[in-house]
C-alpha cells in the first residue's frame, strides 16, 4: 500500500514496505527525506485525504518520486 495523505495543508507520502512496524508511517514531502524524519499514526488521521497508487507505477503527477524509491 502506497499513497499520499493530505491533512492540514501538509502532504505526506507513505508506503507499507518500510519495515518500521505497524501503523501508518509517512514522510512529509517538504522535509529533507535523506534525514529520515518520519511521522506515524495508528491509522489514517481523521479529516485526511488519502490517495493510493501503485509503487511500481506511480502517476506522473507525483513530483516527489525520490521519497518513494
Amino acid at each position: 500500500m502506497t499513497g499520499t495523505i493530505t491533512i492540514k495543508n501538509k502532504t505526506y507520502v507513505f508506503r507499507d514496505d518500510h519495515g518500521h512496524g505497524d501503523g501508518i508511517w509517512a514522510w512529509d514531502i517538504q522535509d529533507d527525506y535523506t534525514k529520515g524524519m518520519t511521522h506515524k499514526w495508528s491509522g489514517f488521521p481523521n479529516g485526511s485525504e488519502v490517495i493510493f497508487f501503485d509503487i511500481d507505477n506511480p502517476p506522473q503527477t507525483i513530483p516527489f518520486i525520490p521519497i518513494i524509491n
